[in-house]
């Protein structure tokens, strides 16, 4: 089997990790946790924002938090943003919502991480690998 283009990434930069593949749809991030045996702060969800007509920045941000839109135009230096359209996302990403990978996004595109810091050596990250109900997850 060849592996997709976010496992190649993790093998490149040693990252131990395992795959894998929801039976079916997933409907919510506590689904998804729940279906991975995590905790809803493990799960990292990529999220697209449109800054201006063609600029476009990623945000990382852990489990069910949400946006702190005000810290978000500062830290981007934006009166206005807003999310990315599904069609936007996927042109830009090559990923369906839900299933964006923070590995696929182009190199011009700026990221930041909104992911508290972990001091547990348990803590086990997920992202989506870029299809719907695929992901990879740290092992422990």
């Amino acid at each position: 089997m060849t592996p997709s283009p976010v496992a190649t990434i993790l093998q490149k930069i040693e990252i131990d990790f395992t795959e894998f593949v929801h039976p079916g749809p997933v409907h919510s991030i506590e689904q998804a946790a729940e279906e991975r045996d995590q905790s809803l702060d493990q799960i990292i969800r990529s999220i697209l924002f449109r800054l201006s007509e063609n600029k476009y920045a990623m945000v990382l941000i852990a489990g069910p938090s949400q946006v702190n839109w005000k810290t978000l135009r500062n830290h981007f230096n934006q009166s206005r943003l807003s999310m990315a359209k599904p069609e936007e996302v996927l042109d830009i990403t090559g990923c369906e919502i839900g299933a964006v990978s923070p590995f696929r996004i182009p190199q011009d595109i700026p990221f930041s991480w909104m992911i508290p810091s972990r001091n547990n050596p348990s803590f086990r990250l997920a992202q989506g690998e870029g299809e719907r109900r695929s992901f990879s997850k740290q092992k422990n």
